[in-house]
């Protein structure tokens, strides 16, 4: 970045009236756009609001700028403008200009696009998807040829990066090994499985050719070993697998999509009503006719899971309090004066290091930190229940107390078990409420399904499952989170058209799985981001008991938003505003009314 003042060389003191900033950036949606929209709609506290920081932030003209925060359970909200009267901001801009200055690399990259396209063979039936996956393909198996080319990094880069997913790249190459290469693909990132067919192969795992058992060192290194890194053995019932899962998934397994629907819903409810009441209450104390705020969507999810942590797990009521309620605050510090881990913000980075085929350095490193602290705070949490000779009484996690009642090991697999099941369902359920909720705000979708929400006659659940229910399961399809897991193989065998190893690691396309069904228009089918379907008698081992509870909790929260009468989109990425008449709150149930004698 290079900038330099410009100076008014008629003003008696030479003061500077304006600076002027040129960017270079691989991404200006990636980079530029999000400092951009960080100025003008974030703020240090983790709360998202839509006022600009009160220095470098662009108001718009009439704009009243004020700044929210959380003080406890209430918000305050505080004034920018001195004198309402008088605008007077500090940044004010007044044009910008991109401009694409391609390399000269991309310059003839750029031409040879060109040129194969202007010499297809005329009427010739292409699908730019595939096409484009081929050719993203043949690019990546060159670079394997040159020797000092990270082969392996950069096939991780289309596949899992950001900018690849958003610009469609991500899609074409899980299209092109699907539709040109029989759904398998061996590649330095792994042995890719494109096609649903191969990947319900790997996971029902009927000739005993693929393990989990990769995940364990893993697991050693953040939460500790559990039986998520173990295997089933169908010719022995009291396998270890079996003596640790069985009564952790019938536990999770057993609460129906109505209850964790119910439980999402008002603990949605909950919090929007806390944020709205104290625009309100702002709205009221300056004398304004209506209210209005923002909020990032994370702050629902961050809410609601939280709740169903302390519902189901009793994560709150540990006598040591070794956990903290909230997401992912960016000023903690493992090593510092308050080191407890937060819930549910902590729980994604040890589940993204393990259950992703190939962690970077940087997401190694923040799993194995955020699990030795997530792990260290359950042991705590487990020694003051056993301590006092006591089961926490959430619905799931008494039930895994009851299943291990001998501490002869410090209660440690009690503890890491807990873990395991948290680290499967909060970052999953977060994940896709994310990308649901980009996906629709982008799209215009959420729109048209408020509307439809809005009209329906039906209430609750049911309201739920009938409006938002298929479009939900689609978009999960599209974008799942998930989009990506791993086996590894155990010996030799061929699988597709390619020949497999004792030792490949296997990388599944849980995203290419779902996109078939989503091209060829097929019933919406979401199992294979859960790993399979658990209600049938023959499941894939690690097929996720969380099901019913997750897409529960995904329609709870969405409902919550949906019942809002008015929901306007924003400029800002995930976020959404809220507004109303500004009203008095209604007297304390039986109190008489304002002015009766």
């Amino acid at each position: 970045m290079s900038f330099g003042p410009q100076f008014d060389t008629s003003s008696p003191d030479n003061a500077p009236r304006g600076v002027m900033f040129m960017c270079y950036n691989a991404s200006i949606s990636e980079q530029f756009e999000v400092i951009q929209r960080w100025v003008s709609g974030g703020n240090s506290t983790g709360v998202f609001s839509e006022h600009s920081d009160p220095f470098l932030g662009v108001p718009q003209v009439g704009e009243t700028r004020t700044f929210r925060f959380r003080k406890g359970n209430d918000v305050v909200c505080v004034s920018l403008d001195l004198d309402p009267k008088i605008e007077r901001p500090l940044v004010k801009l007044d044009w910008g200009m991109y401009l694409f200055t391609p390399s000269i690399p991309a310059l003839t990259a750029l031409a040879a696009i060109a040129t194969a396209a202007a010499g297809a063979p005329p009427g010739k039936p292409l699908c730019e998807t595939i096409e484009k996956g081929e050719r993203i393909i043949g690019d990546l198996q060159q670079d394997e040829l040159h020797a000092g080319i990270c082969a392996a990094g950069k096939w991780k880069a289309f596949l899992e990066d950001g900018h690849a997913r958003t610009y469609g790249d991500s899609e074409a190459v899980w299209a092109a090994v699907r539709e040109r290469h029989g759904g398998v693909l061996r590649t330095p990132y792994g042995v890719l499985v494109g096609s649903k067919a191969l990947y319900m192969q790997v996971l029902d795992n009927v000739d005993g050719d693929y393990s989990v058992k990769g995940y364990v060192e893993r697991l050693q290194a953040s939460i500790g070993q559990m039986y998520l890194g173990l295997d089933d053995d169908p010719n022995n019932p009291a396998c270890e697998y079996q003596q640790q899962s069985t009564a952790t998934n019938a536990a999770i397994f057993g609460i129906p999509e109505k209850d964790a629907f119910d439980g999402a819903h008002a603990a949605a409810t909950m919090f929007l009503d806390q944020l709205t009441g104290g625009a309100n209450k702002f709205a009221l104390a300056t004398g304004r006719p209506s209210w209005e705020i923002t909020l990032d969507v994370k702050e629902i999810s961050d809410f609601v899971l939280a709740r169903l942590c302390e519902q189901w797990f009793s994560l709150e009521k540990a006598t040591s309090k070794p956990f903290v309620p909230g997401g992912n605050p960016w000023n903690w510090d493992p090593l510092g004066a308050n080191s407890k881990p937060f819930y549910p913000g902590h729980f994604t980075a040890p589940s993204r290091y393990v259950f992703q085929p190939t962690p970077g350095s940087g997401a190694t490193e923040l799993g194995q930190v955020r699990g030795k602290a997530i792990q260290k705070a359950m042991k705590q949490f487990v020694t003051d229940f056993r301590s006092a000779r006591t089961i926490p009484p959430g619905v799931i996690v008494s039930k895994i107390f009851a299943a291990f009642p001998d501490d002869t090991d410090g209660n440690d697999l009690l503890a890491r078990t807990i873990l395991g099941t948290l680290i499967g369902f909060l970052p999953t359920v977060e994940g896709n409420f994310r990308a649901v909720m980009n996906e629709w705000l982008e799209e215009k979708t959420l729109w048209d399904l408020h509307n439809v929400f809005l009209a329906s006659s039906m209430t609750g659940h049911a309201r739920a499952r009938d409006v938002l229910l298929e479009p939900l399961m689609r978009t999960m399809q599209f974008r799942p989170a998930p989009e990506l897991g791993w086996r590894v193989a155990t010996r030799d065998h061929k699988l597709g058209d390619v020949w497999v190893k004792a030792g490949d690691k296997i990388a599944l396309g849980i995203v290419s799985a779902t996109q078939e069904d989503l091209a060829k228009g097929a019933q919406p089918d979401v199992y294979p981001i859960f790993g399979g379907d658990r209600s049938k008698q023959s499941h894939p081992t690690h097929a996720c008991p969380g099901y019913k509870i997750g897409m529960g909790v995904l329609l709870g929260m969405l409902a919550a938003l949906m019942e809002r009468p008015a929901v306007r989109p924003t400029p800002a990425p995930l976020t959404v505003a809220l507004n109303g008449p500004a009203k008095p709150p209604p007297p304390p149930t039986g109190a008489a009314p304002a002015g009766t004698p």
